[in-house]
């Protein structure tokens, strides 16, 4: 587990606290609440953004965006998403397919 500490002027931290007492919840209870409730709404469009713009793969994209793993696929089809892969790491991947010897994987009788 990890902490989030922050810091209110007098006038935020009142009108937190009312509010939090209002809900029957510690303010600290209520903060914590309201931050995942805000996380949860923006997770899933940044999980597609970094995508997009080459900053992440598919695995922490899924990650981020808080789906199950078909939630994530139907979204990821959805939104007609693609990896971003570098040509020079397309060049290598294409490197080790074309001097791959199969022969090491097969079973021999």
């Amino acid at each position: 587990m990890n902490q989030v500490n922050f810091r209110l002027k007098e006038s935020e931290h009142e009108i937190a606290k009312i509010i939090a007492e209002y809900n029957g919840k510690s303010l600290a209870e209520y903060a914590r609440q309201t931050l995942l409730t805000d996380i949860r709404s923006k997770r899933c469009d940044l999980a597609f953004k970094l995508v997009e713009e080459g900053k992440c793969g598919m695995k922490r994209a899924w990650k981020i965006s808080g789906l199950s793993f078909r939630e994530f696929l139907i979204e990821w089809n959805n939104r007609k998403a693609s990896e971003k892969i570098s040509d020079n790491l397309q060049e290598e991947h294409w490197n080790i397919v074309q001097n791959l010897d199969i022969n090491k994987y097969l079973r021999t009788k």
